[in-house]
């Protein structure tokens, strides 16, 4: 694909504190605007949900300028306007891409990741009154149950708190020393146990060895994981996501509403 065929290569992003204000933003200030740009196209996922469950207002714009600014003029914009919930939910599929190394946003990873952010991008939708996410169970009480089985299989809560928990400290560790290039987190889920090992930039193989070594003692143990990143990762995130914390830490909330609301399958 050329750049210049891009649509999201530029472009912005609103959050807002719920859907009705989401839909009010596009419909008053975009759909009657009077915007020098072109509005070429609108998909509507939060009223047509994307098959892996992420929902959002995309607005396609192209590029016109009266300003001397003529070289970019035909190149794609996109806006983005979603809730915050729907915001939550890309928080946290970007956060699990980040650590396990799969696209989930661009549906290639396991499936088992995959399903369980659809039936949660189901889940969110019925709790801000929208359609739900194609292919998922109609009835609550069947979706909200299947969600806590899959959560529980990937130990959801756990494995991201861990995450998280191991930002903050080497986001500490690489300010400390800042020659500190790669972690290697090592997760005992069941302990709720944390173990960080750094390396430097010229120690990229050691680390390369010594996550080999530790995923293959723990392959198949679901209750261990281990993964190795860059000292940019919280970086990346971040700027994708600035609040990442806070946004993470309310995904998880919304989820134990879900996985807490049918108990013992009542």
């Amino acid at each position: 694909m050329k750049l210049s065929q891009m649509q999201d290569i530029g472009g912005c992003r609103a959050v807002l504190s719920n859907v009705q204000m989401a839909r009010k933003l596009y419909e008053q200030h975009y759909q009657r605007s009077d915007l020098k740009h072109n509005l070429i196209r609108v998909k509507d996922y939060i009223q047509s949900p994307k098959n892996d469950g992420y929902r959002s207002i995309h607005l396609i714009y192209r590029y016109v300028s009266d300003k001397g600014k003529a070289e970019y003029n035909g190149l794609l914009v996109e806006i983005q306007i979603r809730s915050k919930l729907q915001h939550l939910w890309a928080t946290a599929i970007e956060t699990v891409g980040f650590f396990t190394r799969q696209a989930l946003k661009s549906n290639e990873g396991e499936q088992e990741w995959m399903d369980f952010f659809r039936l949660v991008g189901s889940a969110f939708a019925r709790m801000e009154g929208c359609p739900p996410v194609p292919d998922t169970p109609a009835d609550e009480k069947e979706l909200y149950l299947e969600i806590k089985k899959r959560e529980a299989e990937l130990n959801v809560v756990k494995v991201m708190r861990g995450w998280m928990q191991a930002i903050g400290v080497f986001e500490k560790k690489v300010k400390q020393t800042p020659k500190l290039q790669y972690f290697l987190l090592e997760l005992d889920i069941a302990g709720e146990k944390l173990n960080i090992t750094p390396y430097a930039k010229d120690d990229e193989q050691e680390a390369i060895i010594d996550y080999a070594e530790s995923e293959k003692k723990n392959r198949g143990k679901k209750e261990y994981d281990v993964v190795l990143v860059g000292a940019d990762t919280s970086t990346d995130l971040k700027k994708a996501y600035p609040n990442y914390f806070v946004d993470c830490e309310e995904f998880l909330v919304n989820l134990k509403k879900i996985t807490n609301k049918y108990n013992n399958g009542t």
